[in-house]
């Protein structure tokens, strides 16, 4: 892909499903569709998921809409080869089952989604819910390009409170 002059590297494993389902390109299809371009962002760290375990148990909407983007992602995460792992959006280090993350989840901006994308950022890149929603946001802006002017609401900066 280039822009202008400049030519961009491709974000590896970053724009497949490790069970060929969907990918990458076609989540954030289905998101833009859904968010008229109006996105929410959460963190979510380890000591956040049985909070949000909770939640959607209880059947909160917006709770059950992103453990569905965790288990997603986890799975991926989980299924990826090792020559062509998962990789932490900030910095591209591969995923791996002993590598500690977290995760920013992207929903539209609506009442009840109906789609989510979870990607991680490594405790490498970032650890406090500060740390890894800025790493979340500049990775997002990577690998989505078209809303590098619009505005993201981190909805839950402090991870967990979906």
């Amino acid at each position: 892909m280039t822009r202008g002059s400049e030519s961009r590297k491709p974000r590896p494993a970053l724009d497949r499903s490790a069970d060929g389902s969907s990918t990458l390109s076609e989540a954030v299809r289905t998101i833009r569709a859904e968010s008229a371009g109006l996105l929410d962002l959460m963190v979510v760290r380890p000591a956040d998921l049985a909070f949000v375990v909770a939640e959607a148990t209880a059947r909160d909407p917006d709770a059950v809409m992103v453990l569905a983007a965790l288990d997603n992602a986890v799975q991926r995460i989980s299924a990826a080869p090792r020559r062509s792992p998962m990789r932490c959006v900030a910095c591209l280090r591969p995923l791996l089952a002993r590598t500690h993350y977290s995760f920013c989840v992207v929903l539209p901006s609506r009442a009840n989604p109906t789609s989510s994308l979870a990607i991680a950022v490594c405790s490498k890149c970032a650890v406090t819910p500060e740390e890894i929603t800025a790493k979340g946001v500049l990775g997002l802006r990577q690998i989505w390009p078209d809303i590098s002017s619009r505005p993201i609401t981190v909805t839950h900066p402090t991870g967990g409170q979906a």
